[in-house]
């Protein structure tokens, strides 16, 4: 059992407007495992265009640009009483973003995104030790919470998404700005 949970690596792949297959989801675990480049989260350090070096496979894709960030148990280990311990982080995958602007409101759009991915990866770490302080050691538990806020992040992103932009019959795309500040002000909250 030990060393079944000291080999598990849970990895969520956020596309924000898109969900990968498996077999994608599989390869791209086993690239990021790999070394494949990542960006960890930090206050400190807002993404810039330069960070996207993916290419935008949507032939008629109204989006400027799309995020990919990976929440990931960067280490897993257990305490004195038996109790796993997880460390998590939050990841921005630049092979796996594009962006086909430069536009700022969009870069900033973006940031929120991988600022979701964040605010999701603190919910599980606060879930992860609230379960320690219960000192519950069941994996199935902790691996429940991560799936579950995982796909809680996801269809926040969706609804971010849906706030800030409409998409019109003709397929082009309206950026609310004020919708945008409501949101980076809510997730600053949050």
């Amino acid at each position: 059992m030990i060393k079944h949970l000291f080999s598990f690596v849970v990895i969520c792949l956020i596309a924000c407007g898109s969900v990968l297959p498996t077999t994608a989801l599989k390869k791209d675990i086993k690239n990021i495992a790999n070394g494949e480049d990542k960006i960890l989260w930090s206050s400190n350090r807002k993404l810039t265009w330069n960070d996207f070096k993916g290419k935008n496979k949507g032939i008629f894709d109204s989006r400027k640009a799309e995020t990919a960030t990976v929440i990931e148990t960067v280490k897993t280990y257990y305490d004195l009483e038996g109790i796993p311990v997880y460390e998590i982080a939050c990841y921005f995958i630049p092979i796996k973003s594009w962006s086909n602007t430069s536009e700022e409101f969009a870069l900033c759009h973006e940031q929120l995104h991988f600022d979701i991915g964040e605010l999701y990866t603190r919910k599980i770490r606060k879930s992860y030790d609230s379960l320690n302080a219960k000192k519950i050691k069941k994996f199935k538990t902790y691996e429940n919470i991560f799936y579950d806020l995982d796909n809680k992040c996801k269809n926040y992103n969706n609804l971010y998404d849906s706030q800030v932009y409409n998409i019109k019959e003709d397929n082009s795309v309206d950026f609310n700005k004020q919708q945008q500040q409501v949101w980076i002000e809510k997730v600053a909250e949050e």
